[in-house]
């Protein structure tokens, strides 16, 4: 009779220590998994926000380009900024990037080089954040943070 009741307490100890040991497991897995980056099934998902990340980079570059033109202090960096953006399309989402960008631009974010007195070059630090999702469930939210430098002097093009 004894060995019947050592028996039975001896399983029951297996089983609930089975189950406390894979209980902690995975707690243990589901907190640290939270810590690791995702492994994506298709490399058209970062090569997608790359290529975007070129795209934004170029739009942004460009409206600092022309933005610079003969300014005077960063209030009239961030107007002319704000005047060019608006005439780009609305119906791109790399355009919708870029002007959420230009929108949390501020005047900290904007330098401007001076050389005797008179303003050279104007550098700004852009905020960017790309978001991708496809069918597969693979979703990346890319935050960077971006620095442009544009001449203040008259920007000629080609055909002139």
């Amino acid at each position: 009779m004894r060995s019947n009741k050592s028996q039975s307490l001896a399983n029951f100890l297996l089983v609930f220590l089975t189950l406390v040991i894979v209980t902690t497991s995975l707690f243990y897995i589901s907190i640290k998994e939270n810590n690791y980056g995702k492994n994506f099934n298709s490399p058209y998902a970062l090569d997608s926000v790359y290529s975007r990340e070129g795209i934004i980079n170029f739009y942004l570059q460009d409206i600092l380009d022309h933005s610079a033109v003969s300014i005077k202090d960063k209030q009239d960096l961030i107007n002319n900024i704000n005047s060019i953006a608006l005439k780009y399309e609305k119906n791109d989402e790399n355009v919708a990037i870029v002007l959420r960008s230009i929108e949390n631009l501020k005047e900290e974010d904007i330098e401007l080089v001076e050389n005797n007195g008179k303003i050279e070059s104007a550098n700004a630090k852009f905020n960017v954040e790309i978001y991708y999702a496809d069918d597969s469930l693979n979703s990346i939210n890319y935050v960077y943070t971006k620095n442009f430098t544009a001449s203040t002097t008259e920007i000629n093009s080609l055909g002139e």
